[in-house]
């Protein structure tokens, strides 16, 4: 069975590959956030269906909030683990979900993995209070072993 280990090793991969941020991506050529999460789970096995919407580079927080809860488990961020994603804001006036991240540990303390448009390509680090403050839900993917 797939561990929340292995999702990690694979999003690993992918920031040490430093494979490029490409919008709607699905592919070690590129990912964008959401591909990056659908990397991991079909390259582990896990059966997750793409979006049966693409959306385009402004907010498409409700379309990505629509295919995370239909497919994956909304847990409290207390109950968090590494290995699951979250789901985060960047329009400070609308604070919808619009990014996801996978939450890993590091040797220097909480993280994140994920395919960041600003640094173009998959990229792993702390979760800094700018992140951090930016979250807004949890999810767990199903069919994973969480330890």
């Amino acid at each position: 069975m797939t561990t929340n280990h292995d999702l990690i090793a694979t999003a690993r991969e992918y920031a040490r590959l430093k494979v490029p941020y490409v919008h709607n991506g699905r592919s070690r050529a590129g990912v964008d956030c959401s591909g990056l999460m659908l990397m991991c789970a079909w390259e582990n096995g896990v059966e997750l269906d793409d979006w049966p919407e693409k959306y385009d580079r402004v907010a498409y927080g409700w379309k990505l909030m629509r295919g995370m809860r239909c497919q994956m488990d909304e847990i409290a961020w207390e109950d968090r683990k590494i290995g699951d994603w979250v789901t985060m804001w960047f329009n400070r006036r609308s604070k919808e979900p619009q990014h996801c991240a996978l939450l890993v540990e590091r040797p220097d303390g909480p993280g994140i993995i994920h395919a960041y448009q600003n640094v173009h390509h998959v990229t792993e680090s702390p979760l800094a209070k700018k992140w951090e403050r930016r979250i807004t839900n949890v999810f767990r993917l199903r069919g994973v072993e969480y330890t």
